[in-house]
């Protein structure tokens, strides 16, 4: 069976249901007769990107719940249409984090008409991030968590030494790096799927590059196509 190895922003995608391409994530990662092979480097990549975004989230909504315990409102409705318009001018001031800011309002939007039940805002979502974590290895019992060893991490220096002088980002170069690694030395077929364009044309010459060393692999660069 194909192994997919997954990019970060696919994770991403799986792990916000508000994200517009979550469904798209979902059939790629969880379908039928598929194999998902996580690598630790894609792993801290989702934690830190992932977690930056909630918390940055966070914060604006924070700020949300507590204009609504100052002001007082006549019906739940009015409360809500006011909690809403705020969370529209949130996102028009910051509309890259659109999926985020709509996760972290859904998460405690039923807490807001009730003044009482805001002071638990925080603790639910805290409590929420920390769920989230656990969530980035076990979201399919068809994943695969691969630590980079002794063995794959000489091997990925080996690697990097071949192709550090093409335009990977650093986090980029190690995840591409640490995926040639594990095809290499599972000797497996795979499947790496990226979401970021920049990304899969690069990683696709560097392929090359490698194969051209004298490596042998069966690894294909796949794009997550988001049209």
């Amino acid at each position: 069976m194909i192994k997919r190895i997954i990019d970060s922003q696919i994770l991403i995608a799986l792990l916000n249901p508000k994200d517009v391409f979550h469904q798209k994530a979902k059939e790629l990662v969880l379908g039928d007769s598929v194999e998902v092979v996580l690598l630790d480097s894609v792993k801290k990549e989702v934690r830190n990107t992932f977690l930056m975004k909630y918390n940055r989230a966070c914060i604006k909504i924070y700020k949300i719940a507590n204009k609504i315990r100052q002001k007082d409102f006549e019906t739940k409705e009015e409360l809500i249409k006011f909690a809403e318009k705020e969370l529209e001018n949130v996102i028009s001031e910051d509309p890259g984090l659109r999926n985020f800011y709509l996760y972290v309002f859904s998460l405690i939007k039923d807490k807001l008409t009730d003044k009482d039940e805001l002071i638990n805002v925080p603790t639910i979502l805290n409590d929420h991030a920390i769920e989230i974590e656990s969530k980035m290895v076990t979201f399919s019992e068809n994943v695969t968590v691969v630590d980079i060893g002794e063995n794959k991490l000489i091997l990925r220096k080996e690697i990097y030494k071949l192709i550090e002088d093409f335009n990977f980002e650093l986090k980029d170069m190690e995840i591409f790096c640490d995926a040639v690694a594990y095809a290499i030395d599972t000797g497996e077929e795979c499947e790496f799927y990226t979401g970021d364009k920049d990304f899969y044309e690069t990683a696709i010459r560097a392929l090359e590059k490698v194969k051209e060393g004298g490596y042998t692999l069966k690894l294909s660069i796949r794009f997550f196509k988001t049209d």
